[in-house]
């Protein structure tokens, strides 16, 4: 009785499903050959969005799917549970850096469409950070982004490579931990899609050095976005006035990291030849000679 039962069940749904099915889709045969051999294609048809009949199509089995999806069961709370999850003000932080009793991350605050740059005293002390960047006040438009940032050795500034509309194109703008206002002039293109960027901070925070892209009528406009170099930048000075540091003769698909030793002030470039697992290593000495 109970198979009788399932089996009447059964019959009833494949009898909907030939009733209510999707649409039909028309075939259309379409012939292609590839090295020789003819392949033919029913529905290549369906590529071409401008044509009517895609269009009429894709709407019919747009309203198929309507109609089915929202009488599932259960589909009202299934709207709700991804409502509470896309909505969730969760909070998380990312990218954090430590200095001299100051921490630095950059968090996630929904529904905020752009992150923070935070500083706190520390990872325990949340409810005590304060604001340096909020990209939606420098850009209403939400199409600026935080390339990197790095803060000076004490914490008081910050450096931020910010591009904008996803081009990873980052000028450095220079910030006070203190009071989040910016301080000096823009140093431009020292980010890039290419190749990235990177600073670093001398250890008194007077001044920094920065991966360069070419300037205008530098490079041919096929190379702009290649051809990193390193020049150094002097806190309270035009950026005309940057002196270069070394990156002449580096290779064209240089990606290059700096890092600088705080006590001594010692500055380490590493150059990696593209993506390749080959690297070459320079070392800034305390007479400025490169070695």
């Amino acid at each position: 009785m109970r198979k009788a039962k399932l089996l009447l069940v059964l019959l009833t749904f494949l009898a909907g499903c030939s009733v209510y099915g999707p649409p039909q889709t028309p075939k259309a045969a379409v012939v292609n050959e590839y090295h020789g051999v003819k392949v033919v294609d029913q529905y290549q048809w369906l590529e071409d969005w401008d044509d009517q009949r895609v269009q009429s199509w894709s709407d019919e089995q747009n309203a198929y799917a309507r109609k089915k999806l929202d009488n599932l069961p259960g589909v009202e709370e299934l709207r709700e549970q991804v409502t509470k999850i896309l909505t969730a003000q969760s909070v998380s932080y990312y990218s954090l850096c430590r200095r001299e009793g100051k921490l630095f991350a950059m968090k996630r605050q929904p529904p905020l469409e752009q992150p923070l740059l935070v500083v706190m005293p520390s990872a325990q002390e949340p409810q005590s950070e304060r604001i340096i960047v909020d990209l939606v006040k420098i850009d209403p438009g939400a199409s600026t982004s935080i390339d990197f940032y790095v803060p000076s050795p004490d914490g008081s500034l910050v450096a931020v490579s910010l591009s904008v509309g996803g081009s990873e194109s980052g000028d450095v703008h220079v910030y006070s931990v203190k009071t989040g206002e910016q301080i000096g002039e823009v140093i431009a293109r020292v980010n890039g899609g290419t190749a990235g960027g990177d600073l670093a901070w001398t250890p008194d925070g007077k001044g920094f050095y920065y991966t360069r892209y070419p300037r205008a009528g530098e490079r041919p406009a096929e190379d702009m976005d290649f051809y990193q170099q390193v020049w150094f930048h002097k806190m309270g000075t035009p950026p005309g006035e940057d002196r270069y540091e070394i990156g002449s003769d580096f290779p064209r698909i240089a990606e290059i990291k700096l890092e600088a030793e705080t006590g001594s002030g010692r500055v380490l470039v590493t150059v990696q030849y593209g993506d390749s697992g080959r690297f070459a290593h320079y070392v800034r000495t305390l007479r400025r000679q490169w070695k």
